[in-house]
């Protein structure tokens, strides 16, 4: 999926860098890591850093009670 695609599915503004933001609709647990990737660089989180994350990992992130 490309970014404009994920951004698209995601509410955000086509263009940007995979910006899904809070804004947008959270993936499912069971989403890619590049939908996760693009929910998390959306929300703030550094690209580089999410990258590096696995996809449970970017989950337990998002999903934890408290997490931002």
């Amino acid at each position: 999926m490309t970014r404009d695609e994920l951004a698209a599915k995601y509410g955000a503004a086509s263009g940007l860098s995979g910006d899904a933001g809070p804004e947008g609709k959270m993936p499912a647990r069971s989403a890619s890591k590049a939908d996760w990737v693009a929910y998390a660089t959306g929300a703030g989180l550094d690209r580089a850093e999410a990258d590096a994350m696995t996809r449970d990992q970017l989950v337990e992130r998002f999903t934890t009670k408290g997490a931002s």
